[in-house]
């Protein structure tokens, strides 16, 4: 309990929880951009993931999910080849087709 005579210089329990309730938005704003950005540069070599500039079959680069036009991925570093194929392959959805009527 607060005495009513307390020294000058200490902080209420009100105002301590006040203050920290105002900025705790703000630091988590702070640490999600910072996690953001963190995971965007984290990418993986082209050799851990037995990247090869041709395709595997019909799976390639240019039909996964992780693929960024034009010579991009989200999740390995570098220069990658449309036509390309890693072992994080995943095939990118294809839009349903509309029903026939």
């Amino acid at each position: 309990m607060n005495k009513p005579n307390s020294p000058q210089g200490t902080v209420s329990r009100r105002t301590l929880i006040s203050t920290v309730c105002a900025a705790a938005p703000a630091i988590l704003v702070a640490a999600a951009a910072g996690s953001a950005s963190a995971q965007a540069t984290r990418k993986l070599a082209q050799r851990a993931v037995a990247y090869q500039p041709t395709p595997r079959g019909d799976q390639q680069c240019s039909n996964c999910t992780l693929f960024e036009a034009p010579s991009g991925c989200r999740s390995v570093a570098g220069t990658v080849a449309p036509e390309g194929w890693c072992r994080i392959y995943v095939r990118a959805r294809t839009p349903a087709s509309a029903p026939a009527n």
